[in-house]
């Protein structure tokens, strides 16, 4: 009887550690896809930025691909006469530019000011300005809707709406440094994923 009771607790010991390395086991796989995942939801401010060709960049996902939503820049004047606006303080220019927009996507897309900003030759990030007339007038956030969708409820209620394409609509910045400088133009467009998407560098020739 001994060696019966002896045996069974053998038995019961080998199962129990038999059933804590499948629980360690599993507990370093959900371990190891929680990081993979919380790493892939931080892309947007821990992961690289996705840098764009020359003066067009397309709008990017933390996790691959884009929404098909594109943006062009031409006209860039590195010290331009900022018609409307003041006199720049020393050591500061005006920086304009024209962005044109192309919505390939099958979503309604968001074209808004407030998603830009350049930085400048000192590594500074400065957000548009805006003259009530001139070269830096002001535009309004717009919805550019994909063919085909003109009759679907708008994105945004307060938007205008265009069709798969919109602009030149102008940007104006202040910029520092040297107007020979590298510049940045910064894109952070609202592709009704916010969480997953990334800013997408523009170089400015």
């Amino acid at each position: 009887m001994r060696c019966e009771a002896q045996g069974e607790r053998t038995a019961a010991v080998a199962r129990l550690r038999v059933f804590l390395w499948i629980g360690a086991a599993g507990a370093i796989v959900l371990l190891g896809a929680g990081l993979v995942l919380s790493g892939s939801l931080r892309g947007a401010s821990a992961g690289p930025v996705p840098r764009a060709t020359p003066d067009q960049g397309a709008a990017h996902l933390a996790m691959g691909g884009g929404p098909g939503f594109s943006v062009v820049v031409q006209e860039v004047q590195r010290q331009a006469t900022a018609e409307g606006l003041p006199p720049p303080a020393a050591g500061l220019h005006y920086v304009t530019l024209a962005v044109r927009f192309r919505n390939d996507s099958t979503r309604q897309q968001r074209a808004d000011p407030r998603d830009f900003a350049l930085r400048d030759g000192l590594g500074q990030q400065r957000p548009p300005v805006t003259s009530p007339a001139g070269a830096c007038q002001a535009w309004n956030m717009t919805d550019l809707v994909p063919a085909g969708q003109q009759g679907q409820p708008p994105r945004d209620a307060q938007a205008a709406r265009a069709g798969t394409n919109f602009g030149p609509v102008p940007l104006c910045f202040l910029a520092g440094g040297l107007p020979t400088a590298p510049l940045t133009l910064v894109w952070s467009p609202d592709i009704s994923l916010p969480f997953l998407s990334t800013a997408t560098e523009i170089p400015l020739r």
